[in-house]
């Protein structure tokens, strides 16, 4: 089953069991008094008419409702309780759960003060709490308030209760839509097991659960049983009530589905025909309530090989769309139906046009909905993007065209800068809200993206909606112009999400080129069968840009060789560090370096054939090269790969690296804030809360074997054992703080020991001008995600630094599992952390320690730790290591860098001139240099 089926049927589930769950009458007889009777009545009346849907009717009474009850019982009651809890459903119908989450929440707080928090009420209440919070896809906030309910219904209801069956009903959509398909399965059997002990209608409340297990057993891959789940479901709707049902038509759908996921298209035809004929007799031959259903059949046919008749039912959804919606930028899925049968049928020019066209609508709804949602949500957006795009790049590289190749970079572009914008979404415009006109305008726009993004999740209720949508489009326009003449920052955001490859080159400087790299996977459109079927391993891709214009395209091959050469380099690193570093050593042993140096070449020169020399062939003599990695490629730094002259790259070539073309674009624009001053801080004293050494401890050891340890390294192998000084550290600060203060006239901070503390980061009030860190980092790869916690939350607090006080942390045990959730100031500064500190007009930030250019590879999306989290506090560039670089040699070769700088060499040039430097004078006294001693430092960012 391809993920974009898959991600349908999760929102067809979802829709289907908040059609079923919100039939719960909110009469709650306990809440009225004597006194109102006519209120009762008049909220019974709202209530029945939000069940058919007659919303502006259930308004008036609401709003009476309210006025009444305030009257009758005033604003601490029960009774203003339950109005407020129908307020919120009636917004919750509306499609707006972020208004209705204002009056649950608020029935909530009266309700748990006055009753108690076990009362029934208080259940109900959070039940439509979680319901609304499965709306906003913050599934985390809706899980909490379904284990609430359910906790309330497990003690003060029958075991049998109603009320606790659709509880868990309800409870398992979280569940399914995160691919946690065994804690849904337990929810949802329990619930059958109510369902069928209940007499009467109930079955058709067990029918829909059947429907939601189907869809549990299909993602498990326990397909006969998903089967006949989905029948079972189906049978019941069918019966009940007919075709003419929606609940009948989203079971129908999903089974149809599914019959397509397993390449059963005539069952699965047949059941589309079904539920394409019976909107048609309710609503009229070109209705819009029928076009997923036309476009899950057209690519039914497509798979098939029908490519006329899927041809003709796509063109049809999309006329019904366009005539319903306009030019609204609204994803419109029949834009990729039809590029991808033109492209399968050799009209390669019409598919990309209609693939083109549909990327503009997907990226306008996507970045109105990216920073809405949770977490789990903003991955599954990407990984929807990425499916289109794979089909986009691999119709570039058929095509082999100028403007289509930076069409499609402009397309990668964009799909790096929806990260950006997921891992930003808590950070606004910090420099223009200080105009009070500004932040009431940047307020307002961000409820109108709220709203837009609620009502994309009420697709059954679009024709509906439309109206209300384009007032909001309209809205959100005219805020942004708005804010682009108030605020110029915001106006760079704008332009800048939508930044094309021609800016990018007219920005580069003379002599320079720009490697854009991205993992894809072919989409191989002549192949019969299903997108399953059509779709290759990963590959990676290479896009070349440079000064003169030249642009290219290039498949390296499948990932899985490269990532694993890569793999292969760095336990070659691994191993030269532990032998040439360990106990103290200085490396003086070139037979043995010569050995390893050797092994070094070996492997990095089959790295250079695959991900370098393809590119290198259009330089023609430029030599500085700005590289946007992808995968593991953010792991290598280029210039330690040995060209076939046996020279390493760095010694020809000047390299520095970018996160996304947007970083690069916005780190090379002028600050809109300039720091002040330098904050240095060095040799923390990792006892200073914490006096007595246990006599536990052990040395702390990096990835190195215990019989190789690097005395002195600043890293931490993740989170465990003891942090031992670093005594250099306080000399190499020492000696900064005199350059910057001597040569620049810069005021410099100097923190050690006790005074070295996460507090001190915190608090920055102006940013400094430079920020330098030496201190141990860490790392903990994706083996040690022993939190619990998602995807991008997760990986920020795999990496960090250590500061002052952190052994009184991590001593407490190896892997102590609350050490990078406490969040105070503990003496471990994780990447999360650092996404919030103030460093906006911060121009360099250098981390002299270990490991800090690693993170966490998030579904080839790049790498979310400490280099994107200082990035993300605005810093302008950043110097960080990728491997144990030992303490006397990091020393030595930040002097250099800053003597370099504060000499007037841009940042890059001087990064790579101290590297060069210790190169030179390591191969002049030993005849050899493994980069095990210089190479590990990289410069993202603004190189000048």
């Amino acid at each position: 089953m391809s993920k974009s089926t898959t991600s349908n049927l999760n929102l067809l589930s979802l829709t289907l069991i908040l059609l079923c769950f919100l039939c719960i009458p909110e009469v709650c007889e306990e809440a009225y008094s004597s006194e109102s009777s006519d209120l009762k009545i008049l909220c019974g009346q709202a209530d029945s008419l939000l069940d058919i849907s007659r919303l502006d009717s259930a308004e008036v009474l609401i709003e009476n409702a309210l006025t009444m009850v305030e009257e009758i019982a005033g604003k601490n009651d029960t009774t203003y309780a339950h109005v407020l809890n129908l307020t919120g459903k009636f917004w919750l119908y509306k499609g707006i759960p972020i208004r209705a989450l204002e009056f649950f929440e608020d029935a909530l707080r009266i309700n748990s003060a006055l009753l108690g928090p076990m009362n029934i009420a208080v259940g109900k209440i959070c039940m439509n709490i979680g319901i609304a919070y499965t709306h906003r896809e913050n599934y985390s906030e809706a899980e909490h308030f379904f284990y609430r309910a359910a906790n309330v219904f497990e003690h003060e209801t029958p075991p049998d209760s109603l009320l606790l069956a659709r509880c868990y009903n309800a409870s398992s959509i979280p569940y399914i839509n995160r691919n946690r398909f065994e804690q849904a399965e337990s929810l949802l059997v329990k619930a059958v097991r109510i369902f069928d002990n209940l007499a009467g209608d109930n079955e058709v409340s067990s029918a829909m659960c059947f429907h939601n297990l189907a869809l549990v057993y299909s993602s498990l891959g326990e397909k006969t049983i998903a089967e006949d789940c989905y029948t079972r479901a189906l049978n019941v709707m069918e019966r009940e009530f007919g075709y003419d049902n929606p609940n009948t038509r989203y079971c129908a759908t999903n089974l149809a589905n599914y019959y397509t996921s397993i390449r059963n298209y005539l069952s699965a035809e047949s059941l589309h025909v079904k539920v394409i004929k019976s909107y048609e007799k309710s609503f009229g031959p070109r209705n819009f309530e029928m076009t997923d259903n036309l476009r899950f059949l057209s690519l039914n046919f497509y798979y098939q090989g029908k490519y006329s008749q899927a041809l003709q039912l796509a063109l049809k959804s999309k006329d019904i769309c366009s005539n319903r919606w306009g030019t609204l930028p609204i994803d419109r899925p029949d834009n990729y139906i039809l590029g991808s049968i033109f492209a399968t049928t050799g009209d390669y020019d019409k598919a990309w046009d209609y693939f083109d066209r549909g990327f503009d609508y997907k990226t306008g709804d996507l970045q109105s909905r990216i920073t809405q949602v949770s977490e789990s949500m903003q991955l599954l957006y990407i990984e929807q993007f990425r499916d289109e795009l794979n089909k986009l790049l691999s119709l570039a590289m058929l095509i082999d065209d100028k403007s289509k190749i930076r069409g499609a970079l402009r397309r990668v572009f964009e799909f790096k800068g929806l990260i950006l914008d997921a891992i930003s979404r808590n950070h606004k415009f910090a420099f223009c809200v200080s105009d009070p006109v500004v932040e009431e305008k940047l307020t307002k726009l961000s409820e109108v993206n709220d709203q837009i993004s609620d009502m994309f999740l009420r697709k059954s209720e679009f024709a509906r909606l439309g109206d209300t949508l384009n007032v909001l489009y309209n809205t959100k326009e005219l805020l942004e112009i708005d804010l682009s003449e108030l605020c110029a920052e915001f106006a760079e955001e704008l332009f800048l999400r939508n930044l094309h490859p021609d800016y990018v080159i007219d920005n580069l400087p003379p002599n320079s080129a720009f490697w854009e790299y991205v993992r894809y996977r072919p989409y191989h459109f002549d192949r019969p069968g299903n997108d399953e079927d059509k779709t290759g391993s990963e590959h990676y891709m290479a896009f070349y840009l440079d000064s003169d214009g030249v642009t290219r395209l290039h498949d390296l091959g499948e990932v899985e060789p490269i990532d694993s050469l890569i793999a292969e380099w760095r336990e070659t690193i691994r191993r030269a560090g532990g032998a040439l570093l360990g106990r103290g050593q200085r490396g003086i042993n070139p037979e043995l370096e010569t050995l390893f140096e050797q092994e070094h070449y070996q492997v990095t020169s089959q790295i250079y054939e695959r991900i370098f020399r393809p590119l290198e062939g259009h330089l023609n003599e430029k030599d500085r090269i700005i590289i946007c990695p992808d995968g593991e490629l953010n792991h290598i730094p280029f210039g330690i790969i040995p060209l076939p002259n046996q020279k390493y790259a760095i010694e020809k070539y000047h390299f520095s690296y970018v996160s996304s073309a947007r970083s690069y674009i916005r780190s090379i624009s002028e600050l809109p804030v300039k720091g002040e001053g330098a904050i240095i801080m060095t040799d923390p004293d990792f006892d200073s809360s914490n006096k007595v050494k246990s006599e536990a401890y052990s040395p702390m050891h990096t990835h190195y074997s215990s019989a190789t340890i690097i005395e002195n390294s600043r890293s931490i192998d993740c989170i465990g054992g003891y942090l031992t000084p670093l005594p250099n550290t306080r000399e190499e600060g020492e000696s900064i703080s005199e350059k910057l203060s001597g040569k620049w006239k810069m005021e410099a901070e100097h923190y050690f020991g006790q005074s070295a503390t996460e507090k001190v980061l915190k608090n920055i009030d102006i940013a400094p001008l430079v920020l330098h860190l030496a201190t141990h980092g860490f790392f903990c790869g994706s083996s040690n995600d022993i939190y619990g916690m998602e995807s991008l939350k997760s990986a920020l607090l795999r990496s960090g630094i250590a500061l002052a006080g952190a052994n009184s942390i991590i001593g407490d045990s190896p892997g102590n599992t609350d050490v990078l959730s406490r969040g105070h100031d503990d003496g471990i500064l994780t990447a999360l952390e650092v996404s919030n500190l103030n460093l906006l007009g911060c121009d360099l930030v250098i981390l002299s320690a270990c490991e800090t250019g690693l993170g966490e590879i998030e579904n080839g999306e790049g790498v979310f730790g400490l280099r994107r989290s200082f990035e993300q506090a605005g810093a302008r560039s950043l110097i960080m290591s990728l491997w144990d670089v030992p303490d006397w040699s990091t020393r030595m070769m930040m002097e250099t860098f800053y003597d370099e700088w504060l000499s007037g060499s841009v940042k890059s040039e001087a990064l790579r001139n101290s590297q060069l430097s210790i190169l030179d004078d390591r191969r002049e006294k030993h005849g050899c240099c493994h980069p095990v001693f210089w190479g590990g430092f990289v410069l993202l960012g603004d190189p000048y």
